[in-house]
């Protein structure tokens, strides 16, 4: 089992492998923000092989804005994903969650949230450099709370308490 630990508010994920005799291979992630845990089962299929998938609201225009300029500079490898095009959220945080932050599923399945997705999306380009000083140990608290309090605003200005 990998543990990817987030800082104290972050996000840490644990991917193991659960053999199942009803549902055939299925992954299990276990989910850590702050002191809250949770566990998360998935189809192993749920992602692409081999490639990072970016799940966005695309009813934001600052979101489609991003996405519109990373879906130019990207390469192959990073899907983008409309969270209103979504039929099924199996395997993924609930949809309200899913749309008050930025979620990427990387190819190895660690699904990672807020900043650490947006510096992950922009690493499929090549400014991704830039972005990488948010992920810096001195920096990375400030950033993740100042984007944290953006997302929750920016969330109940656009959707307020329908989802």
């Amino acid at each position: 089992m990998r543990l990817r630990p987030g800082d104290g508010n972050g996000l840490g994920i644990a991917i193991g492998t659960d053999v199942s005799a009803l549902s055939g291979k299925r992954l299990r992630a276990v989910i850590r923000e702050g002191a809250s845990t949770r566990t998360m089962d998935m189809e192993q299929s749920a992602c692409p092989s081999g490639v990072d998938t970016l799940y966005y609201d695309g009813q934001c225009p600052l979101c489609t804005a991003e996405i519109d300029r990373l879906r130019q500079l990207a390469d192959r490898s990073l899907a983008l994903v409309d969270i209103h095009g979504l039929e099924d959220t199996a395997g993924l945080p609930g949809r309200a969650a899913l749309l008050e932050r930025l979620h990427l599923r990387r190819a190895d399945n660690v699904l990672l949230g807020g900043l650490d997705a947006n510096v992950a999306a922009w690493r499929h380009t090549r400014l991704g450099f830039l972005w990488a000083w948010l992920r810096w140990p001195l920096i990375r608290r400030v950033a993740d709370a100042i984007y944290n309090r953006w997302a929750a605003w920016r969330y109940q200005r656009l959707y307020g308490d329908s989802h």
